[in-house]
């Protein structure tokens, strides 16, 4: 599967469009992943991205975050980038225990498979 590194004010412009989804690595790196040729996140698609058992947050304006919903278990690292948008997103403060682990998909629900 082929990605493109992206900025992050890039990764809101791609994510606006629904065109693609955005892998927010916990390293930081932004990067832009595509959808199958109907313009559908399938859900073999995200475990292909992000493995373990996935759990989606549905944020604003039909962004929606899938993450491993065992990762702070398996001791994934902390996706310092992924927490900055679930936090602002969900109206948390900044000083709230709740962060993101491992590597992240945000995608619009547009793109989601039904």
């Amino acid at each position: 599967m082929e990605t493109i590194a992206i900025t992050r004010k890039e990764a809101d412009l791609m994510l606006e469009s629904a065109t693609a989804g955005i892998l927010i690595n916990s390293n930081g790196d932004f990067e832009v992943v595509k959808p199958n040729d109907e313009g559908i996140f399938t859900q073999d698609h995200l475990n292909h991205l992000i493995s373990g058992t996935l759990l989606p947050v549905f944020l604003e304006n039909g962004k929606v975050m899938f993450y491993n919903e065992d990762g702070k278990v398996y001791g994934l690292p902390y996706n310092e980038e992924a927490t900055k948008i679930f936090r602002s997103q969900r109206g948390y403060k900044l000083d709230t225990n709740e962060f993101m682990v491992g590597n992240i998909i945000l995608i619009h629900e547009k793109t989601m498979e039904r």
